[in-house]
């Protein structure tokens, strides 16, 4: 498919309800009629320049109800999941989808296909919000990143913790998580002209994007979530992302199995891109065992619509 074809697409801001905040996001949707190789899709990926941008194609059935298959790309590659491109698909897609037989005519559920796995979302019309099971694979590397390394990232920054722990929520999507102590030091991080860091991977777990997601804790909210300031900086291209799901679940992750709450459900708030004046709001719910091993993440979060318009495939 090629030359003069066009295809649909429209853009989104997620994690927010306001437009023009929150994290933009592309989506091309591709019909059962178009055949759009993985290059295509690179070069439409890095034409919207954003930081993702997802092919949704044909609604099929599914053993579950409805599901779509979803490719993720960044301008650089594709993904096997990540959190924004989720969380916006599924608010847009709600609107095609009958309420459940559940006695809720307000929620709406259906299931996304992507590299990493089946995600099953429910959608609230009332509190126009999506809430996803992500899949997880967590892993936390051996190697961490010194305080001596941030030191020359960061050097307006005091105080900064001796080990930063460097985790992925599945193969491909690792961050090292950073705890800042105060507001202001999350306001000084300025890592966009400085030199990156060469994070150490596992073997077999050595493999991009990698990111750094500084964290300031902010208390607990009235229904006992934990509340956190974050700011996410890719390593890849060196720039910031104002919401950044999947780094999100790993912070979430490494917070509730730090604390050792076996047995429970741990709620984290984090708002993010505040400092680049698109704040985000993004709701995470991790399950931990009996064991004290990582058992659920449900990432939640709302999204509006920006843009409609057509893209002629390269």
């Amino acid at each position: 498919m090629s030359g003069s074809a066009t295809l649909d697409f429209t853009t989104l801001d997620v994690f927010t309800h306001t437009r023009y905040a929150g994290n933009p996001l592309g989506v091309v949707h591709v019909p059962s009629s178009a055949t759009l190789s993985k290059e295509q899709r690179q070069i439409i990926a890095g034409e919207f320049n954003l930081s993702e941008t997802v092919f949704i194609h044909e609604r099929q059935v599914g053993p579950d109800g409805p599901e779509w298959p979803v490719n993720i790309h960044t301008t650089a590659r594709e993904l096997p999941f990540a959190g924004h491109p989720t969380i916006g698909v599924a608010c847009l897609l709600a609107s095609s989808l009958e309420p459940d037989q559940n006695g809720d005519d307000h929620s709406v559920s259906a299931t996304l296909i992507v590299p990493a796995g089946r995600i099953k979302f429910v959608y609230n019309a009332l509190e126009r919000v999506a809430r996803l099971g992500i899949p997880h694979n967590y892993h936390q590397h051996g190697a961490t990143l010194s305080a001596a390394e941030l030191q020359k990232l960061t050097p307006k920054i005091a105080q900064l913790p001796q080990q930063s722990p460097i985790v992925s929520i599945v193969k491909g999507m690792t961050f090292a998580l950073v705890e800042l102590q105060s507001l202001d030091d999350l306001t000084f991080v300025n890592m966009l002209t400085a030199r990156w860091p060469q994070l150490q991977l596992d073997t077999e777990w050595d493999s991009e994007p990698v990111g750094m997601l500084f964290y300031v804790h902010q208390g607990e909210g009235a229904d006992g979530a934990t509340k956190l300031r974050t700011r996410m900086m890719e390593l890849e291209k060196p720039s910031e992302d104002p919401a950044t799901g999947s780094a999100s679940c790993c912070l979430a992750a490494y917070l509730a199995l730090k604390e050792g709450k076996k047995g429970e459900k741990v709620k984290i708030e984090m708002t993010q891109g505040v400092e680049m004046g698109r704040k985000s709001d993004i709701g995470i719910e991790i399950g931990v065992g009996q064991d004290g091993k990582l058992e659920s993440v449900t990432l939640s979060g709302g999204a509006v619509q920006v843009m409609k318009g057509t893209v002629i495939v390269p």
